[in-house]
């Protein structure tokens, strides 16, 4: 086996001692790299953590303004719900009132016919009337007549009394028209009704006989307001 001559071997150990040397520099080298890398993952751990931390702040936050959130629209709910109850409770009461006055209205709406009559003839000074008493109703059927001497017939108003008597009857009537007052002037038959229970019927009486009735017709003046009652009873 050959063998290195002493010379060769010298430079051999010189160079596995540079080979060594510029290892271990390396190695420092890698070592301070190393360090600075270790001290900026550190660092970088380190604000990751403050971040991870503001984020879960954020996070916290953002979670009750949600809870906030959710419980205002639930409120919100409620109260839209309970205006929709409130709404629908007025509607049902005026709806209930609606009903209740129309009814009102139709109920009395025959009464009150005779005082739109009224209102619609205020310019005519004097119509001729016929009255019948019939059972239960009287029934007034005016035709009037206007200054252009144009006669024309307004619709009939049936009355409710508690007229029974079959033989009573009013012979003729004029009325005349004094704002919200009828002054009537009637010829009635005495054998057929008497006087009080006419009065009674059609209204308040003005310069009415208190003598007994006598055989013939009597004129007599009766004043009929807009009010006038329907109650009469026979005598």
């Amino acid at each position: 086996m050959d063998t290195l001559p002493s010379q060769d071997f010298k430079n051999a150990n010189e160079y596995l001692d540079e080979i060594l040397a510029l290892f271990e520099e390396k190695c420092e080298e890698g070592g301070q790299v190393r360090d600075t890398c270790d001290k900026q993952s550190s660092l970088e751990i380190i604000d990751l953590k403050s971040e991870n931390a503001n984020l879960l702040k954020e996070v916290e936050a953002l979670r009750k303004e949600r809870d906030e959130a959710n419980k205002r629209a639930k409120d919100l709910a409620r109260l839209v719900e309970e205006q929709n109850e409130d709404f629908a409770r007025k509607t049902r009461k005026l709806q209930w009132q609606v009903e209740l006055q129309d009814k009102t209205i139709g109920a009395i709406k025959e009464g009150l016919n005779w005082k739109e009559n009224a209102l619609n003839v205020a310019n005519v000074k004097e119509c001729d009337c016929l009255v019948e008493l019939k059972g239960a109703e009287r029934t007034i059927e005016m035709l009037t007549k206007k200054a252009s001497k144009k006669e024309e017939t307004l619709k009939v108003n049936t009355i409710k009394g508690n007229s029974n008597h079959p033989n009573a009857r009013v012979n003729k009537t004029k009325v005349f028209i004094k704002g919200k007052t009828f002054q009537v002037q009637m010829e009635v038959d005495p054998q057929a009704v008497s006087y009080s229970w006419l009065s009674s019927v059609l209204g308040r009486e003005e310069g009415l006989p208190h003598s007994s009735p006598s055989s013939s017709p009597e004129t007599c003046k009766f004043f009929l307001p807009m009010e006038v009652g329907t109650q009469g009873k026979m005598d």
